[in-house]
């Protein structure tokens, strides 16, 4: 596994802690193995901007090259406004971290805390787990492995953790004052505090001996050369308890640190203090100098100038070298000052720019995702800021990986705000997205979403649309019973709608399901039905694909000359399209056919002319396909070596891609493949791992592959 560097950056000018530092580095003894394998920093009475997350990252950085498989990252957001982040989806990221692809992440989550200790076992890793609300919350993150350590920030004391599973605690207080002076002298220069001793003692207990606090109240320090830590002190103690905003059980550090937040916003510049405000109105976690630029209604230019300002205060944080994020109180703080200080109509207009950024920015990353797919027009906007461009599909997917949670907050936050078009349009645009990564958690979520909102518009076409994407949802996960729901009644609209194309999709898909339940003669009734549209519809690539479909039922029914009529028909539509994609599937499907003939020198060129199309079409689980019929060619040629190497190709590619179903079914083709060289204990071990594997997506091909191995 490549080494992972999942830690945000490291802290500048981190001063003190001295005694947590070494309690930490105590944990790693000379052999580099852990005493314990988790430790939680929390803070004393719950104070928050104490600096636990400051201290873990900093300690991280520091020991990071002691852990040979990398470091892994996650914000749990147990304290933040919004949704805290669930176990079951913390564990989905770190397993994508680890390398497992999408298709063998599995749906439950007893089963993707069994992998993740599978994956992290023998492995050297350095866990930082932040912001957690609870014990429940972290405990399925924890690895069993003796050479990972993880690390756990929280304002809890997470007792749970301490109890049953041997964690270390170490509890962060306020700062010393010895060290709060000397934080305050990292950031303003030594000589100015001595010069000013008693005044910069002063400011230290003012700010509650916070770190946070100190280093906004340092920062407004070094920007005023000219002005006297004495006038400051009088500046900052006058403005003292004018806002009651975290006064709450631990009164007087939160009180100062609201102290400091007003004197540090009442200093900033006018157009300064609104995008510290504006920002505020961002729903997700993190953002982008481009998202933030749609909020104020600037240029990216000028929005990531204003972030490097604020980031300058400390008001924001720079969490990566592209997106930025507020404290969590900071965040409160914003947002209590764009209610009290930004006019309504002027929220609107924000929220409505970064609307329409959003939508327009995935709709343009569709395009780059999945160009073959039939695009919406989406409405225009007076106030529509410039959206993303990408100059390539990695870019568009990179985007939207990297955008994922802040979309369910944006589709959540259009919901709320009764902007109820974008609310049904932006999960509609990442389709493909949501198909190609299969992000099950965000693509349900949304679409939940999206269904209140076309229904509170009342659009019945798009509600159709919106059902039928659910239903691929639950399709691709191969819950065909939900599916098949949602397809009922996404036909039902859409034949009441009379919208013939969303209608052919949808039978389509009822057929696919009807396909892979082996209710064979639906799926073919399916099928027909959209043959006689798409050819009413003059679409010939939704005939194709149709003929093609009916072609693999009667492939899978052994009934030849029926499937091979049907796909020489398909093949003839798309290569009078140029339709490369479709192409390599069909010629996927006569090859196999030809398999199934035994004219196995026929197949082997048919399979790789359409690996020709799959390459020019950029369809790497096409090829994959025919690299392993191509395997099943060479067994039957006793080529056994070449038909390993081909199987085993097929088989990273389709691990990469995800799909769990095929990643079974070439592997037992692999068993099979050995055990016609003779070698009965490989064939046994793949067909076992084969079956283990179909047991979470097909039951039926695993009860067949049970009766295969009887004989070995």
């Amino acid at each position: 596994m490549e080494s992972l560097t999942q830690l945000p950056l490291d802290v500048s000018h981190f001063t003190g802690r001295e005694n947590d530092m070494a309690q930490l580095s105590a944990l790693l003894d000379t052999r580099g193995q852990f005493p314990v394998s988790t430790v939680v920093i929390s803070a004393i009475s719950g104070t928050a901007g104490v600096g636990k997350t400051a201290l873990a990252v900093h300690w991280a950085h520091r020991v990071a090259e002691r852990f040979l498989d990398g470091q892994l990252y996650i914000n749990m957001r147990g304290y933040d406004s919004g949704p805290r982040l669930s176990p079951d989806t913390a564990l989905t990221e770190f397993l994508r971290a680890l390398g497992v692809p999408a298709g063998e992440i599995p749906q439950s989550q007893t089963g993707k805390e069994a992998l993740f200790r599978s994956r992290t076992a023998n492995r050297s890793l350095l866990i930082v787990i932040d912001n957690v609300n609870s014990a429940e919350q972290v405990r399925p993150l924890l690895p069993s492995s003796p050479n990972c350590l993880t690390i756990v920030t929280s304002r809890s004391r997470l007792s749970g953790l301490i109890a049953q599973e041997g964690a270390h605690r170490i509890s962060l207080d306020l700062l010393r004052p010895d060290e709060s002076l000397d934080l305050l002298e990292s950031l303003i220069g030594q000589d100015r505090v001595r010069q000013e001793q008693d005044q910069a003692n002063e400011i230290v207990r003012l700010c509650g001996y916070l770190p946070l606090a100190l280093r906004i109240a340092g920062q407004r320090v070094s920007e005023r050369q000219t002005i006297t830590l004495e006038e400051l002190t009088r500046e900052l103690s006058d403005e003292r308890g004018r806002l009651g905003f975290f006064a709450t059980e631990d009164e007087d550090e939160r009180s100062a640190l609201s102290a400091v937040f007003y004197w540090s916003y009442k200093a900033l510049p006018i157009d300064l203090a609104r995008t510290f405000r504006l920002l505020a109105l961002h729903p997700g976690v993190e953002f982008s100098p481009e998202a933030a630029s749609a909020l104020i209604g600037e240029t990216v230019t000028f929005a990531t100038l204003n972030l490097q300002k604020l980031r300058g205060s400390h008001l924001v944080e720079e969490h990566t070298k592209t997106y930025y994020r507020f404290h969590d109180l900071m965040r409160l703080y914003a947002r209590s000052c764009v209610e009290e200080y930004e006019p309504q109509i002027e929220r609107d207009h924000a929220i409505g720019r970064l609307l329409y950024f959003y939508l327009h920015s995935a709709d343009l990353a569709d395009r780059r995702i999945a160009p073959q797919r039939r695009q919406a027009a989406l409405p225009a906007h007076g106030e529509f800021h410039e959206p993303m461009h990408f100059r390539s599909r990695e870019e568009a997917v990179s985007w939207c990986e990297a955008e994922r949670f802040s979309i369910v907050a944006v589709t959540r936050l259009a919901e709320s705000v009764g902007q109820f078009s974008s609310g049904w349009r932006l999960p509609i645009v990442l389709w493909g997205y949501f198909h190609l990564r299969k992000r099950w958690k965000e693509w349900l979520e949304t679409h939940s979403i999206a269904l209140r909102c076309v229904r509170a518009e009342g659009d019945r076409f798009s509600e159709g649309r919106i059902l039928n994407s659910t239903g691929n949802c639950f399709h691709e996960q191969r819950s065909f019973e939900e599916a098949l729901t949602y397809y009922t009644q996404a036909l039902a609209i859409r034949r009441e709608t009379d919208d013939l194309w969303g209608e052919a999709f949808t039978l389509n898909n009822m057929g696919e399901c009807y396909q892979q339940t082996r209710q064979y003669r639906k799926a073919i009734d399916c099928y027909k039905q959209v043959v006689q549209i798409d050819q009413d519809l003059d679409y010939f690539l939704g005939e194709a694909l149709a003929v093609n479909n009916i072609g693999e039922v009667y492939l899978e029914l052994r009934e030849l000359d029926a499937a091979i009529t049907q796909f020489e028909r398909a093949l003839q539509i798309e290569r009078q399209a140029n339709y490369r994609w479709g192409e390599g599937i069909t010629l996927n499907n006569i090859g196999a056919v030809q398999i199934a003939q035994s004219d196995t020198v026929a197949a082997i060129t048919t399979l790789q002319t359409a690996i020709e199309a799959h390459i020019e079409a950029g369809s790497k689980w096409g090829e994959a396909v025919a690299l392993n019929r191509i395997a099943e060619a060479y067994r039957q040629l006793g080529r056994f070596d070449d038909a390993i190497s081909d199987h085993r190709l097929a088989l990273i590619a389709h691990r990469e891609v995800g799909d769990l179903w095929q990643v079974a079914h070439v592997l037992s083709c692999l068993g099979e493949t050995y055990r016609a060289r003779g070698d009965d204990g490989l064939a046994r071990q793949y067909l076992v791992e084969a079956a283990e594997v179909f047991r979470s997506v097909d039951r039926f091909e695993e009860e067949k592959l049970r009766l295969r191995l009887e004989p070995i």
